[in-house]
Formats: structure tokens, sequence, C-alpha cells
């Protein structure tokens, strides 16, 4: 959302939208549960349900989320960057929307929005 701002002298615009940060931008990262990413990536592994019909179609794959971490620490904006099939997809989707809240990312001390990129791998074995 951008707001115009009025001055005696001039008119100008101002973007009032928080800004989204790549994950390597911020100072301090956003943390899942105190721990790093491989405490999130456990999580994630524990909430997965390999989907049946994937199974039966033998399909495994990588597939590539992306997601923002909010100022509140909330999971946001999930979207699919690359995908495999789309039962595989649409799991790996509802797991990340599962997500409990992170710590948010900080820069000077003050939380920020952070754009996280996330593979997930669906593999039979």
């Amino acid at each position: 959302m951008a707001t115009i701002c009025l001055t005696a002298n001039n008119i100008s615009a101002q973007n009032t939208e928080p800004q989204e940060l790549p994950f390597s931008m911020v100072e301090q990262k956003p943390t899942f549960q105190g721990g790093d990413a491989n405490t999130f990536t456990k999580w994630v592994f524990s909430q997965i349900t390999y989907p049946e019909i994937a199974k039966k179609n033998g399909v495994q794959g990588r597939v590539t989320l992306q997601f923002t971490i909010d100022t509140t620490g909330a999971v946001t904006n999930i979207k699919v960057l690359r995908g495999v099939d789309s039962s595989v997809d649409k799991e790996a989707v509802r797991v990340i929307s599962m997500s409990p809240k992170w710590e948010p990312g900080r820069i000077k001390g003050k939380p920020v929005n952070v754009v996280y990129t996330y593979p997930v791998v669906f593999s039979l074995k």
C-alpha cells in the first residue's frame, strides 16, 4: 500500500508495505523452535505423509517452496516454485502451512519479513 504525503511545497508517495528481504540479507535470521534450519527440517519430515497416489505411481522428487516468515513469526505467502506432481506439491504446502510460529528475522533489532526458499524431497525407498 502506498500513501500520499502532502506538504506545503510538494507531493510524494511513500511505500508503507512491509518490505520482504531474502533470508541471506538479514542481520538476525529467523529461527524455528530455538534451533536452526535442521530443526525445521526435522519438524517438516515428522509431519509429511507421502500421498498414496504418489507412492502408487512412483512419484519422487524435490518440491521447491518459497514462503515468508512475517514480523510476527507466522509463515505466509507459500508458493510452489518448482513442483513435481500435484499430489506431493499439495502435501508439501499443507505441511509448511501448519508450521508453528518462528522467531522472526531482525534488522537493527526490528522484526522484518523474510523470504525463505525451502526444498521438500519426496523419495521412495
